[in-house]
């Protein structure tokens, strides 16, 4: 089995997390995800128990999507024809990214896993009591400080964002 055949069995799951990282294409992120993991990772890196590991693939879509955000806002087709891309503030976008990132980042390691766990695999809680055989109500109480958290540390900010009030995050 390669590298290919074990992500190409997630593929609706990495299309969700393309979806919900704001990218105006998924299947392109996508894509480009199989290609440089298929390029640049092997076998054990991707899997994780047997199973694939969400984390490595939406930390390497991630790094896509933020890399591949830098293009520049106008495409020239010809020497007299130039097309203006939408008003879309990447770097706001970025910004916020940044600001939730380093707040998860922050804090104890199981409260990390968890949240991250709970917040890009698409699994319910119940089905996470399933698949980590912790109880549910360590996992509520879990996720609950942590949006608790995120909200307090970062809710201010979040509201400067969707207000576009982006030199204030």
């Amino acid at each position: 089995m390669n590298v290919l055949q074990e992500l190409s069995k997630h593929h609706r799951e990495w299309i969700r997390m393309a979806k919900n990282m704001g990218t105006q294409f998924p299947d392109d992120l996508v894509q480009e995800m199989y290609i440089r993991l298929n390029q640049y990772s092997t076998l054990d890196k991707i899997l994780n128990n047997g199973k694939v590991n969400t984390m490595y693939v939406w930390l390497t879509m991630r790094n896509i999507y933020y890399t591949e955000s830098k293009i520049p806002k106008h495409v020239q087709l010809n020497e007299n024809i130039e097309i203006a891309e939408e008003e879309v503030n990447h770097e706001g976008d970025k910004r916020i990214f940044v600001k939730i990132e380093s707040e998860i980042d922050s804090w104890e390691w199981y409260d990390k896993m968890l949240f991250n766990i709970y917040r890009n695999s698409g699994l319910s809680m119940r089905e996470l009591v399933k698949e980590t055989k912790i109880s549910l109500s360590s996992i509520n109480n879990t996720i609950q400080c942590c949006k608790k958290r995120l909200k307090e540390n970062v809710g201010e900010d979040y509201e400067d964002y969707k207000n576009k009030d982006y030199e204030l995050i």
